[in-house]
């Protein structure tokens, strides 16, 4: 991940939209409108995700500790993510149904795709966020040995998602903003927590350096478009996960402890 610690700010401009999410949490997900990098492609979120500000990229930091951790330590943020799997389910079958068939092997024949982000949306860092001095920032090297470690936790309910779409005959690509340096790593890690059978991993590398996170996984998306593939929905916590286009769908699981554009 691309993550810089500039907390002061972020704290102070997220915090209202922070505590009332940690108190009253949505029913069911719904469509957000995140803005014109979306480029008119509807996205199916909680509502428990950090607000833009501008282009820079920030950790929450230890102000809203207390609330961030009174989130995912509640169940408000497994029952956001579970509404969030649950329509992304049903989209991706609907629509597969009504332009593929109901097998898996028109499905494939098809090149129906499925892009996944890791980090909060497959693997679950808060642990990480919640052990940094201070908390909820970012420290490269504690990160790095964090991954190695495998100490994330997994997310049952995209874990389940993620399965689901591949007996139903999806494609499914991960696509990721972290070091490529730390494949290996992530490999094993997702393998650990029931995560396999993909048939992309793409991380960051050298290429493309200059572009944000959401830029460059749009090139990513666009590549794979150019292979064939006819990408139903991008699976992410972050808007940069499905801006920019080359998707039908985003659909936006919960993540209060950074925002990455």
């Amino acid at each position: 991940m691309h993550r810089c610690v500039s907390f002061a700010v972020a704290s102070v401009l997220a915090s209202t939209l922070l505590v009332a999410g940690a108190s009253t949490a949505q029913g069911a997900a719904f469509p957000v409108d995140p803005g014109p990098r979306v480029d008119g492609r509807p996205i199916t979120g909680s509502g428990q995700n950090l607000p833009p500000i501008a282009d820079e990229t920030y950790n929450v930091g230890p102000y809203m500790a207390p609330q961030v951790e009174a989130y995912y330590t509640g169940k408000a943020i497994q029952q956001d993510r579970a509404d969030v799997a649950l329509a992304a389910w049903r989209w991706v079958r609907d629509w597969v149904r009504a332009n593929c068939g109901s097998t898996p092997e028109a499905v494939r024949a098809c090149r129906a795709t499925v892009v996944f982000d890791v980090d909060e949306t497959l693997l679950n860092s808060y642990s990480y966020s919640l052990a940094q001095d201070p908390q909820f920032t970012f420290n490269p090297t504690t990160w790095n040995e964090y991954v190695a470690a495998c100490d994330y936790s997994g997310i049952s309910q995209t874990r389940d998602l993620y399965n689901r779409l591949i007996k139903l005959g999806v494609y499914v690509a991960l696509v990721s903003a972290g070091s490529k340096d730390n494949k290996p790593f992530m490999v094993k890690c997702l393998n650990e927590h029931g995560i396999a059978a993909w048939d992309r991993y793409i991380m960051r590398g050298e290429k493309g350096e200059n572009l944000s996170d959401g830029e460059w996984k749009a090139t990513q998306r666009k590549e794979l478009e150019r292979k064939g593939h006819r990408i139903v929905a991008s699976v992410g916590d972050q808007v940069s996960d499905m801006s920019f286009g080359h998707l039908m769908h985003g659909f936006l699981l919960p993540n209060t402890m950074y925002y990455l554009h």
